[in-house]
């Protein structure tokens, strides 16, 4: 019987690992399924936990770019509620938003917060970072002040302001400190235009401007850092057509807790006040400002009403090195490429593309660290579409394809020569090298796990190859398959992860002989699934109950209405098939390829949404005489960013 004497043993050692040491993949999947609150814990496990987080921390970041999450605290509690953009609702405990702390402004994930004592920092909620400012003393006499800072506080060019407006003064009093300033800087204007702007419920930087927003949008007050100069302007409806005017940079929404009927979302009563910090950001290639709200009570004596708080914030991870302080501004000049701050390293690796980031992230731990987003961007692709991989013997430059068509060059010396393809999943290329010696190969970090040596598959010439999982994972399963012609019988190789020889197999059946040149391998659960090219018959292996079934592949055209004629015993392919999916994309017209070019590419497997679906391998065939041909190869992957611990075998 097929496969009757394989040893599904585990590695023995497995037992005895420890939590934190944990296979990278299986911590970026428990990380994956983590919601915000847990998540945050898993980053504080160690320095791998964090790492291992990398992609569902990104997933979570990326929302900057999307709606803020609201994050709702009271004085007499320290435990707060965090509200998604998707009004998912978590409980976090933060300590520092309890007593009478007042957030003054929410920008990229900080918020600055003022104590008791009026001292003045910046604080990240779901990392505990903070960063101490110079103490602002005569702030205690204000009330109603408004604040807002122009870019991340551990940037160099950070401009924090906080303004105030008593009632209907002709006076605006602006406080203003630099990143790196030892005090804070006091300044006053006065003029009759003062009077008409009602209360400040809104700042908002733009460049070298600092608009001053009133609660009802009809008045703004613009403060240039660069002349010194203050500007006043009334603000028109859209319909105004009168001269000299001018559109506001940004989208102003100054009901934003109404508008998106919090409230009643949070099911809170008619006798709680609710005093709203705003925020500013990006939706799109949009500036957003959401003004600072005061929901009142409508109900209940002053006694039964309740006072809360909250504000709009985007979700971030940011952790400080330990010498980060306001003042270090000085020591910069200082420093070198590998100790710049993380938020311009961020920034750098966002635009880049992904050959540079590999580069990039090679540099030094911070490096790839700071370029966990970027990478988390393209590594989501697994979702999406894959590239596809192209390369010679001739040479090891090698160009990769996005799904979006974009062109790279890479050099992977690993591709040239006779090297052959013969799998790609989840990132992971499995090679076949001139001696016959098989490994896995990621060509975006370049880590490689080295398989025991399969001496006797040098007789082969047309084999398919599958793996089910990531090769770094306990239960990963190798199968590598070949069937001659219209021969009877099919060979299998089988190797588990922690084996140290292949199994060899053989199954023979009059129906093995329909099977036609097999294309694909494919998993799913605990069966093997083996696709010919015409897609007419298929072959399935349960490695469960070690059975072997045969089928032949029916086509129903079903109608809109209904598919009763379809009859309920015949299984059905828990993937979709992609038998030529070169061809179908009209990939060679895309790339330019000459006629007299013969493409050998090897398929893949991946999921996209809740679909399962497999490419075929393909053979494109050349036209011209046998010296005019050229050969290439190519396989469809997903671009992936492995790095395995020192220690890591099969």
């Amino acid at each position: 019987m097929l496969l009757s004497s394989y040893n599904f043993k585990r590695a023995h050692k497995e037992a005895e690992r420890k939590w934190c040491d944990l296979p990278c993949d299986i911590l970026a999947s428990v990380a994956s399924g983590l919601g915000m609150i847990d998540l945050i814990s898993f980053r504080s496990v160690c320095k791998d936990w964090k790492s291992a987080s990398r992609t569902a921390s990104a997933e979570i970041e990326s929302s900057s770019h999307r709606e803020p999450w609201f994050l709702f605290y009271g004085e007499e509690s320290s435990q707060c509620l965090l509200v998604s953009q998707t009004d998912h609702k978590y409980t976090i405990n933060i300590q520092e938003l309890s007593g009478s702390t007042a957030c003054l402004a929410s920008n990229k994930g900080w918020l600055l917060l003022l104590r008791e004592d009026y001292s003045v920092y910046f604080f990240c909620p779901f990392s505990r970072a903070k960063i101490e400012l110079p103490k602002l003393d005569n702030l205690g006499s204000l009330s109603n002040y408004i604040a807002t800072f122009s870019s991340l506080p551990t940037s160099q060019d950070c401009l924090v302001s906080i303004t105030y407006k008593n009632g209907s003064s002709k006076t605006i009093e602006l406080y203003v400190i630099r990143r790196g300033d030892k005090e804070w800087t006091k300044c006053s204007h006065s003029h009759e235009n003062v009077k008409s702007l009602g209360q400040i419920k809104c700042l908002a930087y733009y460049e070298d401007e600092l608009s001053i927003l009133d609660a009802h949008k009809k008045s703004i007050i613009n403060y240039y850092f660069k002349s010194l100069t203050w500007k006043h302007y009334d603000i028109v409806p859209p319909s105004y057509a009168g001269p000299s005017t001018s559109n506001l940079p940004f989208l102003v929404k100054n009901c934003y807790f109404k508008d998106k009927k919090m409230r009643e979302k949070l099911g809170l009563e008619k006798n709680v006040s609710v005093s709203i910090c705003g925020s500013a950001c990006l939706l799109g290639k949009q500036n957003v400002v959401i003004f600072s709200e005061n929901i009142d009570a409508v109900e209940g004596s002053e006694q039964e009403r309740r006072k809360l708080k909250g504000v709009w914030i985007h979700p971030r991870f940011f952790l400080l090195p330990p010498d980060q302080t306001w003042a270090s501004i000085s020591k910069v000049a200082e420093r070198k490429f590998c100790d710049l701050p993380p938020d311009i390293l961020e920034s750098t690796a966002a635009g880049l593309g992904i050959i540079d980031l590999i580069s990039f992230r090679s540099v030094c731990k911070d490096w790839n660290s700071a370029s966990g987003t970027a990478s988390a961007e393209i590594e989501c692709s697994s979702n999406r579409e894959p590239w596809l991989l192209l390369y010679s013997e001739l040479s090891s430059q090698c160009l990769l394809v996005s799904q979006n068509k974009d062109r790279y060059t890479i050099n992977i010396p690993e591709l040239s020569g006779s090297t052959a393809c013969l799998a790609s999943n989840k990132g992971w290329l499995l090679l076949l090298r001139e001696d016959y010696s098989v490994y896995f190969f990621c060509p975006f970090s370049r880590a490689k796990i080295e398989l025991p040596n399969l001496d006797n598959l040098g007789l082969l010439s047309n084999y398919i190859a599958t793996f089910s999982s990531l090769p770094t994972s306990q239960d990963c399963l190798v199968s590598i398959t070949y069937k001659i012609g219209s021969s009877k019988t099919i060979v299998l190789y089988v190797i588990r992860r922690g084996d140290k020889e292949w199994t060899k197999c053989s199954h023979s059946h009059d129906n093995v002989e329909k099977l036609g040149q097999i294309k694909c391998l494919a998993y799913y659960k605990d069966e093997l699934y083996i696709m010919d090219a015409p897609k007419k018959f298929i072959m399935k292996y349960n490695f469960k109950s070690l059975t072997m079934d045969h089928y032949s592949i029916n086509y129903y055209t079903a109608p809109s209405t209904t598919v009763s004629h379809i009859p309920t015993t015949v299984p059905h392919i828990p993937f979709i098939m992609r038998n030529s999916y070169f061809k179908d994309n009209e990939i060679r017209e895309k790339l330019g390829l000459e006629k007299k070019i013969s493409l050998s590419i090897c398929g893949s497997a991946f999921l996209q949404g809740n679909i399962n679906k497999v490419i075929y391998s393909e053979n494109i065939d050349a036209q011209g005489s046998e010296k005019e041909r050229l050969k290439l190869k190519g396989v469809w992957i997903h671009p992936r960013f492995f790095l395995l611990p020192p220690n890591q075998t099969w």
